[in-house]
């Protein structure tokens, strides 16, 4: 398997398509690692945890990233009706990384983006830069969404995963362009399993379900209401 381009032909690759096709070892891991860190440019505070990696951090990484538009993925946050910058975002159909958020504020602040990046980018959203440094920058934010912040944001695979961390549950359907990642086997899903998900991919309809009820609820984005779907709508399995 080669490490910057997936090896399944499929056009709109699964969940189960990701598993199917493998992961990668731990060479392949120490190769992509490595080409990370010779690209440029890159941040000095991303270098400086890049040089902290090792081929094994975060379990097994699937060769193929999940592309079918309309995956399900699910993510819990601690209050039922949190006003956070992140669960904003979702209402208005934008999933928003904490790097987005930070450099929102240090512009505001009087920085200049060239300055951010030059601390915690690369910046994803420019062209040019391989899968494996998309990769490493996943495998940083499984080490830590704060140093550097992270471009992406993490969701489970299902609404099991979520556990019973947080109040409220969130799921939507989205392309997640996105390994998966924190396998132990590269089998099966569970865990910490998880995808990693670009800040700025959009989406259409959210959904939530708080954890003492048992209904989910659509987002009416022109009410700004949770109205109450059938049951099966959003999968639970």
């Amino acid at each position: 398997m080669g490490f910057i381009c997936s090896t399944v032909v499929f056009a709109d690759v699964t969940v189960q398509q990701a598993l199917t096709a493998g992961c990668y070892d731990n060479q392949e891991m120490r190769d992509i690692i490595a080409t990370a860190k010779a690209s440029k440019p890159i941040g000095s505070r991303t270098l400086e945890k890049e040089n902290e990696l090792t081929s094994t951090y975060g379990g097994k990484i699937t060769d193929s990233r999940v592309t079918a538009p309309a995956t399900w993925v699910y993510r819990a946050y601690e209050n039922a009706d949190t006003n956070n910058w992140h669960v904003q975002k979702l209402k208005a159909g934008v999933i928003y990384s904490k790097a987005q958020n930070d450099l929102d504020k240090y512009v505001k602040g009087g920085g200049t983006p060239q300055e951010y990046w030059a601390i915690d980018g690369p910046d994803l959203h420019a062209l040019g830069f391989n899968g494996a440094t998309f990769t490493t920058m996943r495998l940083l934010a499984l080490q830590s969404s704060d140093t550097p912040k992270s471009q992406f944001v993490s969701f489970a695979l299902d609404y099991a995963t979520t556990g019973t961390f947080g109040n409220a549950v969130y799921a939507l359907q989205v392309n997640p362009n996105s390994p998966i990642l924190g396998l132990v086997n590269c089998k099966t899903p569970g865990g910490e399993v998880q995808f990693q998900i670009l800040g700025g991919t959009t989406f259409s309809t959210l959904y939530r379900k708080v954890r003492t009820e048992k209904d989910w609820k659509k987002y009416n984005r022109d009410t700004d209401q949770w109205v109450t779907v059938p049951k099966g709508t959003v999968p639970e399995n």
